[in-house]
C-alpha cells in the first residue's frame, strides 16, 4: 500500500490505504477502487474461474456474492461454459488458458505473483504420499482426501505393547507435519481519489 501510493502520487493520484481484519462488507458493497487479494488453487481451478463470471454477480444491493472483481464479460462466461462441459483434459487446459488470457485482456485484474505453495511430511513418519497431480502436485490442497489415505507409515513408526488380557495389540501411528505456506485472502482494500486543488488542477 505504502509503494503505492508513493508510485500514483507521482501521478496525481492520492490513495487512502485501508487495511482491515474483515473485507467481506465494503467487498460485496463494491466501496473500493482498488484491492489487493489472493487465491491458492486446487487441482481443478473450476471455483476460481467461476467467481469472474456473470452468474457471480450480487442479484441484489448490498448482497454477498462469490464475485471477486464484479466482472461480468460475456466473452469469459462463454468460454467458461464450454471448459465446463469439456472432458477431454488437453482441450479443457487450453480453454482454460483462453480464460485466462481473456482475464488479462480485460484489465480487471493484474496478477502480480504466483507464489509456490511450500509443503512437507515428516519422513521418519511417512514414507510416501500421493501428490495431487501426480506430477509435482499438492499435499494439502487436494480435491479429495487421497494423500491423506495414501500415506504409507515409514518402517520403525508402528509401536506395541500388552493387554490387561496378557494379549498384546499393534497400533500405527502416523504424524502428519505440513508446512504450508499459500497467499491468504486477507485484503487491502483501496480508495482511489483524485487530487482536486487548485494547483493540480493548474
Amino acid at each position: 500500500g505504502k509503494y503505492l501510493q508513493e508510485w500514483w502520487g507521482e501521478q496525481g493520484i492520492g490513495l487512502k490505504v485501508d487495511c482491515l481484519d474483515n473485507v467481506s462488507d465494503p467487498w460485496y458493497a463494491g466501496e473500493y477502487d482498488l484491492a489487493f487479494d489472493g487465491w491458492s488453487v486446487n487441482p481443478d481451478p473450476d471455483f476460481v474461474l467461476s467467481i469472474h463470471t456473470c452468474a457471480a454477480l450480487p442479484s441484489k444491493a448490498k448482497e454477498s456474492a462469490a464475485t471477486d472483481n464484479f466482472i461480468c464479460d460475456k466473452q469469459y462466461d462463454e468460454l467458461y461454459k464450454k471448459q465446463l462441459a469439456e472432458y477431454d483434459p488437453a482441450k479443457r487446459a487450453d480453454l482454460v488458458r483462453q480464460l485466462e488470457s481473456r482475464l488479462y485482456d480485460t484489465g480487471y485484474m493484474n496478477v502480480m505473483a504466483y507464489p509456490n505453495a511450500v509443503e512437507a511430511y515428516r519422513t521418519d513418519h511417512i514414507e510416501s504420499i500421493t501428490t495431487m497431480p501426480s506430477a509435482a502436485g499438492n499435499i494439502y490442497g487436494q480435491d479429495g482426501y487421497w494423500s491423506w489415505w495414501s500415506a504409507v507409515p515409514a518402517a520403525g513408526a508402528s509401536s506395541s505393547g500388552s493387554s490387561d488380557s496378557g494379549g498384546s495389540s499393534t497400533g500405527v501411528l502416523i504424524g502428519v507435519g505440513i508446512a504450508v505456506v499459500v497467499l491468504a485472502g486477507g485484503g487491502l482494500l483501496f480508495a482511489m481519489r483524485r487530487r482536486s486543488t487548485a494547483e493540480d488542477r493548474e
